[in-house]
Order: structure tokens, then C-alpha cells, then sequence
């Protein structure tokens, strides 16, 4: 199966977007500010979180970011996706 990465920034609180054919996700909080991820994992700054998927697997999940007050909010989110 072929796949390309995406690398998309987010500054604000909300929803992330992605392709429909995402097999898997990695986020990394490059921010002074910790996030939160669907408000129940939080991210402290230079931490990371990636969820894989198994060949062939689709993530369906809405994800949502909402960063903790004050600080700088900055969020990589780099996706696995299908093509």
C-alpha cells in the first residue's frame, strides 16, 4: 500500500483535521503550554504521543486539542495517510 505523511501546525484550541484514509497519527507538543488531547491525555512540552494502526487499519476517532492557559501553544500532528 502506498501512504504519504502530512505535517500540519496548530496554535488554537479544536478540532484536528485529517484525511479520511489516516492509518495513524503522532503528536508532538513543541509549545511552553501543556495540551490536551479529547480532554483526557496531556501532553507537557517536547512530549509525544502517536497512535499506529495495523496495514490496512482506518482512524475514524475526532480528535480535539485544548491547550492549557498561558504559554506558547504550538502542536505538530503528523499523519500516516493512505493514497
Amino acid at each position: 500500500m502506498k501512504y504519504k505523511n502530512n505535517f500540519k501546525e496548530y496554535t488554537e484550541n479544536g478540532n484536528i483535521d485529517f484525511d479520511q484514509n489516516t492509518n495513524a497519527l503522532t503528536f508532538i507538543n513543541k509549545g511552553t503550554s501543556s495540551v490536551k488531547i479529547n480532554n483526557t491525555f496531556t501532553l507537557a512540552t517536547d512530549e509525544s504521543l502517536s497512535i499506529s494502526g495495523n496495514v490496512g487499519e482506518i482512524d475514524f476517532t475526532a480528535y480535539n486539542l485544548s491547550f492549557v492557559a498561558g504559554g506558547t501553544f504550538n502542536v505538530i500532528v503528523i499523519t500516516k495517510v493512505y493514497v
